[in-house]
């Protein structure tokens, strides 16, 4: 592939993000895409770009993902991860608890077993075997995050996502996420689910979504979404046509970024706000 401009699409959730929480919301995405420029723009892969991308969503405590995770019904964090390369390569975690960072967690399943999920315990034992470093649960969860759960505050942020085309014309996406607060133990969502949650396929582009999980799911909205740029349609058209099907079909809310193969960029959503932003030719764009 000739003349490949390597870009990184990324959202911090779609949602009803609260407007005293924008400004954490933009400096948070836009710290993140410069981590993840920073190694697109040296040559760097597009799976190491996604990963280090959301550690630093993960890691900014701004959103539900990593140190800003939400609580289940019971006061615990059960983390939901998936990553996933153009060639079909996959890792995801679901359920996992005490470790700040799923996303990397899910890269080594896909790095180190012949399997594509690990859940609960399980995910956990492989956590820690691997050299990751659990948390107690109250260095991981806010004190913010412990108040809202105990007062059943709405939710004002949401899910991350990444998705990155590097300088060889290769496709990662990756999707972390808390969930939603309250949430049935064992529940688990779009996030960690191949095609629904997130997609990539380097033969068409790939997805990550964030809003109502099993709206998502329904759909299969991030492999929808890939499918539409088959049909020649922008990626842009194929995101609207994505978030219009999932209202349509299911009266769900959220939102999707997509990058096509050949880096063109869709964003959309049906709420009242995504934070969101890209980064390609050394422009960095963040919007909440």
């Amino acid at each position: 592939m000739n003349n490949i401009s390597p870009t990184l699409a990324i959202h911090g959730g779609a949602w009803a993000i609260a407007h005293t929480t924008v400004d954490d919301h933009k400096k948070a995405l836009d710290a993140a895409l410069k981590t993840g420029w920073e190694i697109l723009n040296s040559g760097g892969s597009a799976i190491d770009c996604v990963e280090k991308t959301i550690n630093s969503m993960e890691d900014s405590g701004v959103f539900d993902a990593g140190k800003g995770c939400v609580l289940n019904e019971k006061g615990e964090v059960e983390m939901d991860a998936l990553v996933m390369k153009g060639d079909l390569s996959a890792g995801a975690v679901a359920a996992l608890q005490d470790f700040p960072n799923p996303i990397s967690v899910a890269r080594r399943v896909m790095e180190k077993t012949p399997h594509v999920m690990l859940v609960g315990e399980g995910a956990f034992e492989f956590a820690k075997k691997q050299g990751f470093k659990s948390m107690h649960i109250r260095e991981l969860v806010s004190d913010r995050e412990f108040h809202s759960w105990k007062n059943n505050h709405e939710m004002h942020f949401g899910t991350v996502g990444a998705v990155a085309l590097d300088a060889k014309g290769n496709l990662a996406q990756g999707t972390s996420t808390g969930g939603t607060r309250g949430k049935m133990t064992g529940r688990v969502g779009d996030s960690p689910i191949i095609g629904a949650g997130g997609y990539c396929d380097d033969e068409t582009g790939g997805a990550s979504a964030t809003g109502q999980g099993e709206a998502f799911m329904k759909i299969m909205g991030c492999k929808t979404a890939c499918d539409f740029l088959k049909t020649k349609n922008s990626a842009q058209k194929a995101a609207e046509k994505t978030i219009s099907l999932l209202e349509k079909r299911t009266n769900g809310k959220g939102g999707i970024i997509l990058l096509s193969k050949t880096g063109d960029i869709g964003i959309a959503f049906n709420t009242a706000r995504m934070a969101r932003g890209y980064a390609r030719d050394g422009k960095i764009v963040v919007e909440v």
